[in-house]
């Protein structure tokens, strides 16, 4: 069975995670032994755990996004604004309390609790990862093979811009 990702548990140096398509496993010997936990609509491709809230783990599917709260046991859809797209990658800004989502209709982003589309500017929406550089800045890979880069302004103004293979685009700043 393939493992499309894997992840550390924020809140525990010997926990991981590992999402197949038969669903999350989960090792609490740092990878010693697997066990899966609770049932998950889609192939998991993208698992997140959160540093901020302990046992709260995301997971992007074939069926949209999914979130945990109580390690894997059981898992809830993320729908209130969410689109509804295949998640491929996930990534957070602890410090803004920002959650990522690449997806195969673009970037999302949650703050305070709301999704918006980030990245309109993509040329090819198919994204498949993600990286969060330590200045804020968000690398998004995508299916056509450019890497897009989201630029803030120093001062939050509306200078944003995705780059890649092609015209680079402009893209709305993060509030």
């Amino acid at each position: 069975m393939p493992v499309y990702s894997l992840a550390a548990d924020a809140a525990s140096a010997t926990t991981l995670w590992a999402g197949t398509e038969g669903g999350v496993f989960r090792s609490l010997d740092g990878g010693g032994t697997w066990s899966q936990t609770g049932t998950v609509a889609g192939v998991v491709r993208a698992l997140y755990s959160s540093a901020g809230i302990p046992a709260r783990l995301f997971t992007g599917t074939d069926a949209g996004l999914f979130v945990s709260t109580g390690g894997g046991a059981g898992w809830a859809p993320v729908a209130a604004g969410f689109p509804a797209a295949v998640v491929h990658a996930l990534g957070a800004d602890e410090a803004r309390s920002a959650l990522y989502a690449g997806t195969s209709a673009g970037v999302v982003e949650n703050l305070a609790g709301h999704w918006k589309p980030v990245a309109q500017g993509l040329t090819n929406p198919e994204v498949r990862s993600l990286a969060l550089l330590p200045d804020g800045t968000l690398l998004a890979g995508t299916q056509g093979g450019s890497v897009f880069r989201r630029v803030e302004a120093a001062e939050r103004g509306p200078i944003s811009r995705a780059t890649g293979r092609g015209v680079p685009r402009t893209l709305p700043p993060r509030p």
